[in-house]
């Protein structure tokens, strides 16, 4: 955790912030090596109610405002129809400017 929020090559967080500061609408594919924090990313999408541990996870290292940000993992989506409503869904949401599709490309 520590290693992925920390390093000095790469920050999700830096990076997202960094992308952030175009007030244009752009589409970026990140990719970046494996990593079990990453992997660890919470599911999240802006619901009440929600752990405030997860709320210091997204926020420590992903964005400080934890409601723009959408955080869906690849495996838990298990058809091509569920992609593209999860797509949808957050395309719908235009105060939501940043989605995470978390990847595992780990050969298992």
């Amino acid at each position: 955790q520590i290693y992925f929020g920390e390093q000095e090559h790469f920050s999700l967080k830096r990076l997202i912030g960094k992308l952030c500061e175009s007030h244009s609408n752009q589409f970026h594919i990140i990719h970046a090596r494996s990593d079990s924090c990453a992997h660890s990313l919470p599911t999240w999408s802006n619901v009440e109610g929600v752990d405030p541990s997860i709320l210091h996870r997204i926020r420590s290292l992903v964005h400080d405002n934890p409601s723009a940000v959408e955080i869906r993992h690849l495996d838990l989506l298990k058809s091509e129809s569920e992609i593209r409503t999860t797509f949808d869904s957050w395309a719908s949401k235009p105060a939501v400017n940043t989605f995470i599709l978390v990847v595992d490309m780990k050969i298992q």
